[in-house]
């Protein structure tokens, strides 16, 4: 699934706010993707394992995008 929002219509407090909550979000997705991967015992060449790791790294890409565009808000 994905969710398209203009934040340029968005309020600046509001765009911020919002902004921080998808990052903490992502990151604690990720976090809990990284450590069930960290502790994985099974065959790391299963289709289960490598799905895991691929969504692990699409979270990771995209809170830094959000990472990206909180800084380029602040410096506008």
């Amino acid at each position: 699934m994905k969710l398209e929002v203009n934040l340029d219509i968005l309020p600046p407090a509001v765009k911020d706010k919002l902004l921080r909550d998808v990052k903490a979000i992502l990151y604690d997705e990720y976090g809990y993707i990284h450590h069930d991967l960290e502790n994985f015992t099974g065959d790391k060449n299963s289709q289960y394992y490598i799905e895991m790791s691929q969504w692990r790294q699409s979270l990771l890409d995209e809170a830094r995008q959000v990472s990206t565009l909180l800084a380029q808000e602040r410096y506008k």
